[in-house]
């Protein structure tokens, strides 16, 4: 006689947290913010240069940009950097593209062009609660942990 938790033998953790994040309507979110870790390698390095994502929401992607030179070039360019992110993903994630100016740290191009760029707590957030559904707190941060090591692997 077969036991009855012997049918979850074979089921992967990443089965079922890619079924969880599914059913609650997350995987999407999830899959467009990515494009904080292929932003370099679509954009070029002169652009992730003078210019990086800052936010993703409901498809439009927010860019920091150095100067008001760089928002008047990348806005010019913003269909076929739409474009390149979207190849780059697999999938029309990136709809539109909204460019903002600020400041861009000296000497974090050369950090950020050494390592993969992986999203902090506010991506996090920004997904629509993805994580404040978890109530128990080690759990959430096991999560968190596996979610931001995906992202970053991914591609």
């Amino acid at each position: 006689m077969t036991s009855q938790k012997e049918p979850y033998k074979n089921l992967k953790l990443s089965s079922i947290i890619e079924n969880v994040l599914k059913s609650k309507g997350w995987d999407t979110a999830i899959k467009e913010h990515r494009v904080f870790s292929i932003w370099e390698e679509a954009v070029g390095t002169l652009i992730f240069g003078n210019a990086r994502p800052k936010d993703i929401t409901r498809g439009i992607l927010f860019v920091t940009v150095r100067n008001s030179v760089w928002s008047q070039e990348l806005s010019l360019r913003k269909t076929e950097i739409i474009n390149r992110l979207n190849d780059k993903l697999g999938k029309e994630y990136i709809k539109d593209i909204k460019f903002i100016q600020g400041k861009i740290e000296q000497g974090e191009e050369k950090e950020k062009h050494e390592k993969t760029i992986i999203p902090d707590d506010r991506v996090f957030d920004s997904m629509g609660g993805l994580l404040k559904e978890i109530p128990d707190e080690e759990l959430k941060a096991i999560v968190r942990g596996i979610l931001k090591k995906a992202l970053a692997h991914e591609g």
